[in-house]
């Protein structure tokens, strides 16, 4: 493909007749096709796209773009500055005034970023960090505070559980120093605090952790199931025990879900539980059935 000059670049880039302008399929082509030297000076338009507040472009779109970026930025190594995309994206962080562009990289590209990938950015991360520290206005403020999550995530030598719904850093914290069950064990609680609701951006990447080790998780979720205070919640724990645990695991719970099936509270009714409580029993009898089968075909076997 023959390089693509930085004015068509441009003119394709921030068009905001997009659908009328070019096929998507063409575009991503586009894009992932452009030689070193056009992706660079393609970077700030395509930042500019990522922006929901300001492009045209469909969300799987902007998604695919910051995955090429993440991507491009991932391949150095060793990373250096001398890296001419590397050093693109730093002076941005350090040297540019344009905070949406700032506020951008570090929200949806810095954050993906393996960590050895991302150390090279800590002297812009801390300047950003100090230029925002006293500054009003919520962007800006979104500029320190990111700034200096990353500079936590750089730094951490232990896991923690999300402190809110962007905190992204959090379930990236829990992949990469999280290895045993002990290590697993003091976050439990906190995790399945966040499947209250599955509309919580933190909901999936806690299921995925705590899906790591579900045996840690039965004996809080009892405790939650015993209640039958908050349906919307325990349809989420159960939903986990009945897709991610295994049925022997799940028996563990048989005396909470069976009370679920059999005398459920209002809220648990409300939330459509009685179902689901029926389903896990009906694993779990299946299950039972079949290690009989195997223990008497064992048994004929070994006799």
């Amino acid at each position: 493909m023959a390089a693509v000059s930085q004015s068509n670049l441009q003119k394709l880039l921030v068009a905001s007749d997009y659908a009328a302008t070019v096929k998507e399929d063409d575009n991503i082509s586009a894009i992932e096709n452009l030689s070193p030297s056009d992706f660079i000076c393609a970077v700030p338009w395509l930042l500019w796209c990522l922006d929901w507040r300001g492009s045209d472009w469909p969300w799987h779109l902007r998604e695919e773009v910051a995955r090429l970026i993440i991507s491009r930025l991932s391949t150095t190594n060793p990373p250096s500055l001398e890296d001419p995309l590397i050093s693109e994206i730093h002076s941005i962080l350090a040297d540019s005034h344009d905070s949406m562009l700032q506020y951008i990289l570090l929200h949806q590209i810095l954050g993906f970023l393996p960590r050895e990938h991302l150390e090279v950015y800590r002297d812009a991360l801390i300047h950003l960090s100090r230029c925002h520290s006293q500054s009003d206005g919520e962007q800006t403020a979104a500029i320190f505070s990111r700034g200096s999550e990353l500079l936590r995530f750089l730094d951490a030598t232990q896991a923690w559980v999300p402190a809110h719904k962007a905190d992204d850093l959090a379930i990236r914290s829990l992949e990469i120093l999280v290895h045993t069950a002990d290590d697993m064990r003091p976050h439990v609680v906190g995790l399945l605090e966040w499947l209250q609701d599955p509309n919580w951006p933190p909901y999936d990447g806690c299921w995925r952790q705590l899906k790591r080790f579900p045996e840690l998780t039965i004996d809080p979720i009892r405790d939650e199931l015993r209640k039958g205070e908050d349906g919307w919640w325990e349809l989420s724990l159960l939903t986990f025990l009945h897709r991610a645990a295994p049925p022997p695991m799940i028996d563990k719970a048989r005396g909470e879900i069976e009370r679920i099936a059999q005398c459920p509270t209002q809220e648990e009714i409300d939330n459509d539980l009685v179902e689901l409580a029926h389903e896990c029993l009906q694993q779990m009898d299946d299950e039972g059935e079949r290690r009989k089968i195997l223990r008497k075909i064992t048994r004929h076997r070994d006799g």
